[in-house]
């Protein structure tokens, strides 16, 4: 066996606005007495909506109203402008195909838009993978409308035939709070390390490929390529860029493109990232030069075309190996000097 020397790190501490939160190892509290670094916010005239779908066969729309309510105290205790008296709800009930939904998933949003309603909870009926991703595609890449699903279950120990409930813990609700923030463009929590180490903007990039994998996969289905970068020094938003490409190949071929979507979402325009850091994940040693020669020049052409006159930023380029006995990232830096 091979012995090497590690060291332990002290957990970062959290900020949000007004205390300081010191986490546990991997957990930590979201009291009543945190706000958020920077909550969320709706505009005066925005809605709230709350969509039912209810199944085809079984029990009708579970009661929402205590869980809106109480979801709605949790955002109002983290700093956001929830509109409580401005919450809508609509039902739509599955046919007996339950994959004909897309057209009422359709005329809804439609109106969603129309009404200017920001945000939508959406209860689905049970945990359905299927009727999940219908509601996904249609908010999210044809409407551009934002959602968070939430999914009922019968009470304890329950009579046949009570209405199913929603949970409204604390825990459960200080979660869904987490994401609604995000998607309403507000920022969680920072890391306090982050003011002594980043004297200047920096932008952390991950890159990653998904292969099809199994025998459920169509034959010679197309691989898919993801760029994610944060889009503030506070790291608190992380936008993404997906791309498919040629079945199981691994060096991603739009990277370019990618890499400048994710710097056109760099809020500050007049004080772009000084440093760029890329992570780039899922290759096998004997790629690394093709890393370098196909994925590395993209970028360095995305940052040069972005950039023209301005000064250019340094890349680090980081290539991480995980699947070996030694628990080691493999540290490849390529600094530019332009």
């Amino acid at each position: 066996m091979l012995a090497v020397t590690g060291s332990i790190l002290s957990p970062p501490q959290l900020l949000y606005k007004y205390p300081v939160l010191v986490s546990r190892p991997g957990s930590w509290n979201l009291s009543k007495n945190i706000s958020f670094n920077t909550p969320g916010a709706f505009g005066p005239n925005n809605r709230v909506g709350c969509l039912i779908i209810i199944p085809y066969r079984g029990q009708g729309a579970p009661e929402t109203t205590q869980f809106v309510t109480e979801l709605g105290k949790h955002m109002k205790n983290y700093g956001i402008n929830w509109p409580t008296d401005r919450i809508s709800r609509d039902t739509i009930r599955l046919s007996q195909d339950e994959k004909n939904i897309e057209n009422s998933l359709n005329e809804y949003f439609l109106r969603v838009k129309k009404l200017k309603q920001e945000f939508t909870l959406i209860v689905l009926p049970r945990y359905d993978a299927e009727i999940y991703s219908k509601v996904k595609y249609s908010a999210d890449v044809k409407h551009g409308c934002h959602t968070l699903c939430v999914v009922p279950k019968p009470p304890k120990n329950g009579r046949p035939g009570e209405p199913l409930q929603i949970n409204i813990q604390p825990s459960y609700l200080a979660n869904l709070a987490l994401k609604i923030n995000l998607k309403l463009g507000g920022v969680n929590h920072q890391l306090e390390p982050l003011k002594k180490y980043q004297p200047c903007p920096i932008m952390y990039v991950g890159i990653d490929v998904t292969h099809p994998t199994g025998t459920d996969s169509i034959p010679n289905a197309p691989s898919i390529a993801g760029v994610v970068a944060n889009c503030d020094p506070m790291l608190g938003q992380w936008p993404a860029s997906i791309r498919t490409q040629a079945h199981c190949v691994e060096m991603v071929e739009n990277l370019g493109v990618m890499v400048i979507e994710r710097l056109k979402s760099w809020k500050n325009q007049s004080h772009l990232p000084e440093k760029i850091i890329v992570y780039r994940d899922g290759v096998s040693e004997s790629q690394y030069k093709q890393v370098l020669d196909l994925e590395l020049s993209q970028i360095n052409d995305a940052i040069y075309r972005y950039y023209r006159n301005g000064k250019h930023p340094k890349v680090t380029l980081i290539i991480v190996g995980k699947r070996h006995h030694t628990r080691q990232a493999y540290i490849y830096t390529f600094v530019l000097n332009w």
